[in-house]
C-alpha cells in the first residue's frame, strides 16, 4: 500500500516563495494543508492556483499584529490531527527539501525510511544567502542563490517529518524537535535548503517589526 504523506504549512505574506514551494511538494506526490496567518499580499492568489491539484485546503489564522509562532504552532496541531494521512512534514514556505538520495523524492525517502522502522526524520540545514546588493526577488531563488552556510548549533534540531499515528509534539522547541513516547529518529537525515531571505530589501520586508 502507497504510503501518504502532507506537508502542513503556515505562512504570512510568502508571495515571493509560495509558488516555488507549493509546486516543489506536490511534484513530489506530497499532499499541502497551508494556514494563511494574515497575509496581505498575493498569497490568497497563487493558493488558488493549487487548490485541488496537490493543495487541500486553505485554513485562516488571524493577524494579531505580531508574528506569533505558538499561535502557528498550535493552529499546525489543530489541523493535524483532522488530517487521515500517514506521515505529516511540518513545512515552511522558504524551504527546499530533500533526500541525499539523486533522484529519489522526499516522499520515496519517507517510504524508505519508514519500511525499516523508523518513525521521524531530521534534516540538516544549509542556509542560502544572496551577494551584498544582489536582488533575487522572483521565485528562481534555487539558481541565483548559491551561497551557504551549514547551520547546525546542535544536532537533530529539526525533526520535520513524522508518523502521524505517533503522539510526537514539537511546541516546547519552537517546531524543531520531537518530543514523545516511542520516537525512533533515522539515523540518515535529509536536507533541508533555507532561502531566508532574497535580498537586503526583502530581509527588511520580512524581520523588521517582527
Amino acid at each position: 500500500m502507497r504510503l501518504t504523506c502532507v506537508a502542513v504549512m503556515c505562512v504570512h505574506n510568502e508571495e515571493a516563495h509560495l509558488r516555488r514551494s507549493l509546486g516543489d511538494l506536490v511534484a513530489q506526490g506530497i499532499d499541502v494543508a497551508l494556514i494563511d496567518h494574515g497575509s496581505t499580499d498575493g498569497t490568497r492568489e497563487i493558493c488558488a492556483e493549487f487548490l485541488g491539484k496537490g493543495l487541500l485546503m486553505v485554513e485562516q489564522l488571524p493577524w494579531a499584529g505580531v508574528y506569533d509562532q505558538t499561535a502557528q504552532l498550535q493552529a499546525k496541531r489543530a489541523l493535524i490531527a483532522r488530517l487521515s494521512h500517514d506521515w505529516v512534514i511540518h513545512a515552511d514556505a522558504d524551504e527546499w527539501m530533500h533526500t541525499r538520495v539523486r533522484g529519489e523524492t522526499v516522499l520515496e525517502g519517507i517510504s524508505r525510511v519508514a519500511s525499516v522502522g523508523f518513525n521521524a526524520i531530521n534534516f540538516e540545514e544549509f542556509v542560502f544567502l544572496p551577494k551584498p546588493d544582489a536582488l533575487c526577488e522572483t521565485d528562481d531563488c534555487k539558481r541565483q542563490l548559491l551561497d551557504y552556510y551549514f547551520f547546525a548549533p546542535s544536532e537533530n534540531r529539526l525533526m520535520r517529518a513524522w508518523n502521524r499515528k505517533c503522539e510526537f509534539t514539537n511546541l516546547a522547541s519552537g517546531g524543531h524537535v520531537l518530543t514523545g513516547p516511542g520516537l525512533r529518529l533515522a539515523t540518515e537525515s535529509f536536507v533541508l535548503r533555507h532561502y531566508v531571505v532574497l535580498s537586503q530589501a526583502h530581509a527588511v520586508q520580512k524581520y523588521v517589526g517582527r
